[in-house]
């Protein structure tokens, strides 16, 4: 079962060994490598002809054609059962080869996948993507879901579709090229750092990102045009900063734009078969509530608290009334058949949570915070660092970067994720 990674590599004669080697030492090793040496004047083809493994093709182009006319070549070439990318500068971890195989063997249905990945270099963090087929669907929507160095794509659906990268493109072509593969199959990514993603002044998001924004702009109209939304040119610019999540002051026809635009997509016929409404909804709530309720404003810190407890206020007042009219979140919990749950944020809204279920067929079986040493009811309160226990559901009592606190909760544990929030709006309903 061979697997082809495929490389395009432009004045990198600095980092190039290094990203080799990565690939060399790796625990798979019945692989090919096709490596193009897009026109350098750097002593790029030098290193790569220095380098002695009948595994990898070198080929050298008399003329700079670009990223993406080189990714097609090498597509073109590839004989493997999968295709990776590898970019020339980045570093796979040792089995990043063999989990990703892995990973595709059991999961037949998945077209492409991916992992999360560490920046390194002048920047220090850890790229964390949604896992699941319907998240990362719906993060196309705005962007693209899953890192393009970190790509596994099935080699038969790519010549039997004909998928190719788009020409049209220079940059972003990744984002496209993602899109165009989720007709054929799901989506997933790995939760486990496999590629090291080297950031320095030299790249090409670095230098052009303007004209990377445009060219992801090509694949988000399309992405809009397909659902059958057409937006002219102004409408559009607001809709793209959105998406970016480039906050901005927003006046209030933007706003009512932008709300228009979530109900549509929501809503919209085209993705009844494609899309949780339910989730879509959620995404659109938070990026909406994020960017357009504060007016696009990041504020003081005084100003971010007193925001965040308005939410609060508004939760408990819902939460309260519900109470009053007699309905119940332990009838919730167990007409969804979840009887074993964590609480995710000890603090009031938690506590509140554990007292209403202490005398219901509800068990919580602990609580997770970010200081595990809180005092509570609760006898176990253990952090995101500690190893989590799988339970029925995770419901989770904050109202602020919950789509950061699902995704490190994801990478943790396979239990269903839902925001107290959500349920509370589901009953009111």
């Amino acid at each position: 079962m061979k697997v082809s990674i495929i490389t395009s590599a432009f004045n990198c004669k600095k980092y190039l060994k290094e990203m080799v080697d990565s690939i060399i030492a790796q625990t798979y090793r019945d692989w090919e490598m096709i490596l193009i040496d897009d026109a350098s004047d750097d002593g790029t083809w030098n290193v790569i002809k220095s380098i002695v493994d009948d595994r990898i093709i070198k080929i050298r182009n008399i003329e700079n054609v670009g990223l993406t006319k080189n990714l097609n070549r090498a597509l073109g070439i590839a004989q493997g059962k999968y295709i990776m990318r590898m970019d020339a500068d980045d570093i796979a971890a040792p089995d990043r080869i063999e989990k990703q195989v892995a990973f595709m063997e059991v999961n037949p249905d998945v077209v492409l996948s991916g992992c999360w990945m560490q920046c390194f270099g002048e920047v220090h963090d850890i790229t964390k993507t949604h896992l699941n087929d319907m998240d990362i669907r719906i993060d196309l929507i705005f962007n693209t879901a899953i890192m393009h160095p970190t790509f596994i794509v099935r080699n038969d659906v790519i010549k039997k579709y004909a998928v190719k990268y788009n020409e049209d493109l220079k940059y972003a072509q990744d984002y496209f090229f993602a899109y165009q593969l989720s007709e054929f199959g799901k989506l997933a990514n790995i939760p486990e750092v496999l590629v090291r993603y080297r950031a320095h002044a030299g790249q090409i998001g670095s230098k052009y990102r303007s004209e990377q924004k445009n060219c992801a702009d090509v694949t988000r109209n399309k992405i809009l045009r397909d659902m059958g939304i057409e937006l002219n040119d102004d409408e559009f610019k607001v809709w793209s900063n959105f998406c970016l999540g480039e906050v901005k002051q927003y006046d209030q026809k933007e706003r009512e734009l932008l709300l228009g635009i979530a109900e549509r997509l929501a809503d919209n016929k085209h993705l009844k078969n494609e899309y949780d409404s339910q989730k879509l909804k959620e995404r659109l709530s938070e990026k909406l509530y994020l960017q357009s309720a504060n007016d696009g404003k990041t504020g003081s810190k005084q100003e971010q608290e007193a925001e965040k407890y308005k939410r609060l206020f508004g939760l408990m007042n819902r939460w309260l009334k519900l109470k009053q009219r007699g309905k119940s979140l332990a009838d919730w919990f167990s007409k969804k058949g979840l009887v074993n749950i964590a609480i995710y944020g000890m603090g009031e809204v938690g506590e509140c949570l554990v007292d209403e279920l202490k005398d219901s067929p509800v068990h919580v079986v602990y609580g997770i915070d970010r200081y595990s040493g809180i005092r509570c009811s609760l006898k176990e309160v253990v952090s995101l660092n500690d190893t989590l226990k799988e339970v029925d559901a995770i419901v989770i009592t904050t109202v602020h970067h919950t789509d950061d606190i699902k995704m490190d909760l994801s990478g943790k544990v396979a239990s269903l994720l839902i925001l107290l929030e959500d349920i509370i709006f589901e009953i009111d309903l």
